[in-house]
């Protein structure tokens, strides 16, 4: 399947080298036959087997390599091609398509992979695979050089082949080889190459060649993907010169200069001719040419000849030096002229990336404050640079100034606001230039003034409003009879005057009903009106008058109010009757009021006509009723003559005799207060005590009287408090007796006072070492008790008889122990710990080779110490990839990356830990893993 996509060009030089003479001592040109298809794996040359190893990850349907001449071998310089569309049938080895029949797709279509794209929906081709050729003895041989035809392209880095070398122990990448010319496109050129094999390769019985090969799944990349031929190993047919050469860079810039570096192989008298195509300096017999500088964009040729005493040799490298055009670098902006604080978003074009001076970030907005000259420099996909300047002119802004004809005025007055400082103004909330407006409330108005420039800037004016006062006009009577005076008043301003020859505040004889206007005037000038209208009526006064039932009672007794006012339709009458029950009315009446209370008092009424109000007011007087009492206190069961005998009981008793009075209210009322009881003794109390209690209180009911108790020393004679300390351990009886001058009484209590627990720890007061543990017991009197230990850290149990303690450091454990009848005692004991001794440190021991072939023989990677207590450990690849990190000196490395057994190489492992002995330690080196 030939894949077309975007492709990035890769400078291709080619290496030509002439000596004397080469010999070839091992080729390679896989033979022919179409034989599309054909695995690269297992196929048998006549220098032996091919072989594949899966240097990564390969999905299911991941590329493979193929040797058929579906890619034919075409020669040095010529297009790609294959059996397919010509007779050719010069296999090769190349790196192609698998078959994926639900697509129709045949496996090996010559250089032509499978891009991926799809990988989750249909099929994933993801690739990394090494082809690896026969080994080749090359026993007595040096000086080897490794040349073969290939053509390569994919895309970058990701899709990518790279030439490998196998030492006899090791796999070592000799180049990332460079993307051949797509002049054929879709298919390459084939190329010719050539490099020097490592010294490691001299004599070596066991070397091997390969070519890798690494796509990824992204759908991107351009075909061919990579294929070789004739491969072959020479050695200089005889002794000399061999000529070989180095650059500080090889993909330049236009301009730029760059040091050449000599790496030739040379003996007595040696001499060096250099060339240099295209370049400023054309040609050097130094040995290390500096500063060769190029000028125009190319690709250009260096060839070396260096010459001693032995002969001479010829290196040409083609395409060597490739110079880079620079960018065509413009210098945008989205205005080069602006106003004062406008933003302006400056951005390059004609480069891959760019930058600007003055602190300008390319394609972001900022705001310029004068007239500057920005300068970009514009870097391209190669690192080339160029710059290019632009101008940005920035336009002061007009000073404008708002005004008005006056800034504080009353409400509805008119205003003029007018802008100065600029050519044209437009106001905010509806305000235009230089016409007149009534404001109805203080506010803040902005002008915004525009130059010729068409510049903007503002001003603020505040015109203040005041409001009008709020004028209320008043009266000492809307309604006045013919005659009368009346006074007008206004209010809510500071000063006012009335029409109709009224003064403010002075009374006047109005003849006839008006309608009167007032203009008030407030602090700060501003004015207002009110009405108000005085009716004039020809009118005559009511007369309040009214009659009582009686003027003297007894308290307790009634007196009936009557109405006898006079008026015009009288519409309001108020009754206040001073000591009497209800105290008022607001009706007519007749009233019936009751009072109680003995004393002399004013009852009053008012009326309320449309002409006026009157009033009048009659005088009561209530006399007391007489009361004799009598109070005498008895024992229950006595008796008392109060007009006969009665056998009494405790309670309260009233009797009433008729009689008479000289004040005419005639009851006397005698009472009998008070039968006393009988003492009650009643001792309250908690029947169990512990001999440690507090006092418990006795409660008694004496009902007056002394009281006396029996048990010695144990009650307090001030309180009845029972002391259980001062009782003993043991049963007591209390006896409590109670006098009164009705009587006595007595009442007894049996108390037990119980032991408080005698407590003595076993196993404690002793020193242990850290970590090691101590049985404690108690032996409590008496046997039935509950236990609580604190604190609980480092016991096998806080509510126990018999908890092991194993502290870390000395603790004072306290047993709080309560019995069954509640009585609680308390003990403690020291457990000393004495810091364990710390074992010896032998540091740390690191291996410098595993073999993770999961043979049960040196199959991990650990770190060897008995006293690590921290760690950090990781382990990189040759490329600086963390392919293993641990914390945990017990966890050990088992040689895998991402799942997969990482290649035979050397490691690298970095290493910091501190050891129990405080020592810390900080390693690193080399680990080789072999497998």
């Amino acid at each position: 399947m030939r894949l077309l996509h975007i492709t990035v060009v890769i400078c291709l030089f080619l290496n030509i080298h002439s000596a004397t003479s080469q010999t070839t001592i091992w080729t390679e040109n896989f033979g022919t036959g179409c034989d599309q298809g054909q695995l690269a794996n297992g196929f048998v040359t006549a220098n032996g087997t091919w072989n594949i190893t899966a240097t990564g990850t390969n999905a299911p349907e991941s590329n493979e390599w193929f040797i058929s001449a579906t890619e034919a071998g075409m020669g040095v310089g010529n297009c790609g091609d294959g059996c397919l569309s010509s007779a050719t049938t010069n296999r090769t080895l190349h790196l192609g398509n698998v078959a994926i029949p639900a697509f129709g797709l045949t496996a090996d279509n010559g250089a032509s992979y499978n891009a991926g794209g799809l990988c989750g929906s249909f099929f994933c081709v993801e690739t990394d695979k090494r082809v690896e050729s026969p080994v080749i003895d090359l026993t007595g041989e040096s000086n080897i050089t490794l040349d073969f035809s290939y053509m390569e392209f994919g895309s970058g880095t990701l899709d990518n082949a790279s030439l490998w070398y196998f030492d006899g122990t090791t796999w070592s990448q000799l180049i990332d080889l460079a993307k051949t010319a797509t002049t054929c496109s879709p298919q390459g050129i084939w190329t010719a190459y050539s490099q020097l094999l490592p010294a490691s390769a001299d004599n070596n019985p066991n070397v091997q060649i390969g070519f890798r090969w690494v796509n990824n799944d992204d759908g991107a990349g351009s075909d061919p993907s990579f294929a070789v031929d004739d491969i072959t190993l020479t050695v200089p047919t005889t002794t000399g010169p061999i000529a070989d050469f180095s650059a500080s860079n090889t993909t330049i810039c236009e301009g730029d200069c760059i040091d050449f570096s000599d790496l030739s192989t040379l003996g007595t008298n040696p001499s060096w001719s250099w060339t240099f195509n295209g370049a400023a300096t054309a040609s050097s017999t130094a040995q290390n040419p500096t500063n060769i500088c190029y000028n125009a964009a190319g690709t250009y040729d260096v060839e070396l000849t260096v010459t001693d005493d032995d002969g001479n040799d010829t290196e040409l490298k083609v395409g060597y030096i490739t110079v880079n055009p620079l960018p065509t670098v413009v210098a945008n902006a989205t205005n080069t002229t602006i106003c004062e604080n406008d933003p302006v978003t400056l951005s390059g074009s004609g480069a891959d990336s760019y930058s600007w001076d003055n602190g300008v970030t390319d394609g972001v907005a900022f705001n310029p404050t004068t007239t500057t000259t920005y300068t970009v420099t514009g870097t391209d996909v190669n690192g080339c640079e160029n710059t290019d300047d632009i101008t940005v002119t920035v336009n002061p802004l007009p000073t404008v100034t708002a005004n008005a004809t006056i800034t504080t005025i009353c409400e509805n007055d008119p205003v003029t606001l007018t802008g100065s400082g600029a050519d044209s103004y437009s106001w905010d909330n509806g305000v235009t230039d230089g016409v007149a407006f009534n404001p109805t409330t203080t506010t803040t108005y902005t002008v915004t003034g525009t130059d010729v420039n068409g510049c903007e800037n503002t001003d603020d004016i505040t015109v203040t409003v005041d409001p009008l006062p709020t004028v209320t006009a008043n009266t000492t009577n809307t309604t006045i009879c013919d005659g009368d005076p009346v006074t007008l008043t206004g209010s809510g301003a500071n000063s006012y005057s009335w029409d109709n020859g009224v003064t403010d505040g002075v009374a006047f004889n109005p003849t006839t009903t008006t309608t009167y206007t007032v203009t008030g005037t407030d602090a700060n000038g501003c004015e207002n009106t009110d009405d108000i209208t005085v009716t004039v009526d020809n009118c005559d006064q009511p007369i309040a008058s009214f009659t009582t039932s009686s003027d003297t009672i007894c308290e307790g007794e009634n007196i009936t109010f009557t109405d006898n006012s006079t008026g015009d339709a009288i519409t309001d009458w108020v009754w206040t009757f001073n000591g009497g029950a209800p105290a008022d009315a607001n009706t007519q009446g007749a009233h019936n009021i009751t009072f109680d209370t003995p004393g002399t008092f004013d009852i009053t009424l008012e009326i309320t006509d449309a002409n006026g109000t009157d009033d009048t007011t009659i005088v009561v007087t209530v006399n007391p009723i007489v009361t004799t009492t009598v109070n005498t206190s008895i024992c229950e069961g006595d008796s008392i003559l109060i007009a006969g005998n009665y056998e009494t009981t405790a309670g309260d008793y009233t009797e009433t005799f008729s009689g008479g009075s000289s004040l005419g209210c005639d009851s006397i009322l005698v009472t009998l207060l008070t039968v006393d009881e009988l003492p009650d003794a009643t001792i309250t109390s908690t029947n169990n005590f512990c001999e440690d209690d507090s006092l418990e209180v006795f409660s008694a009911a004496t009902n007056g009287g002394t009281w006396s108790a029996t048990c010695g020393t144990c009650i307090d004679p001030t309180s009845a408090e029972f002391n259980p300390s001062n009782a003993g351990v043991g049963t007591h009886m209390i006896y409590y007796e109670v006098n009164n001058p009705c009587g006595n009484n007595i009442d007894s209590i049996e108390v037990t006072v119980h032991p408080t627990p005698d407590i003595d720890i076993q196993g404690g007061n002793v020193t242990i070492a850290e970590g090691e543990e101590v049985d404690l017991s108690v032996i409590v009197n008496p046997i039935n008790s509950s236990y609580v230990w604190t604190p609980s850290e480092g016991l096998s149990c806080s509510d126990c008889e018999d908890p092991t303690a194993s502290p870390i450091t000395t603790t004072n454990y306290t047993v709080f122990v309560t019995t069954s009848e509640g009585c609680e005692g308390i003990a403690s004991t020291t457990i000393t710990v004495t810091e364990a001794e710390t074992p010896p440190c032998n540091g740390v021991h690191i291996p410098t080779l595993f073999s993770p072939n999961e043979d049960g023989n040196n199959d991990e990677f650990c770190i060897l110490s008995d006293c690590i207590v921290t760690m950090e450990l990781a382990i990189y690849n040759r490329w600086g990839e963390l392919v293993f990190n641990s914390i945990d000196s017990e966890d050990c490395w088992d040689g895998r990356h991402r799942d997969e057994i990482v290649n035979s190489g050397v490691y690298i492992y970095k290493l910091r830990a501190t050891l129990t002995n405080n020592e810390e330690v900080v390693e690193s080196g080399n680990i080789t893993v072999v497998k």
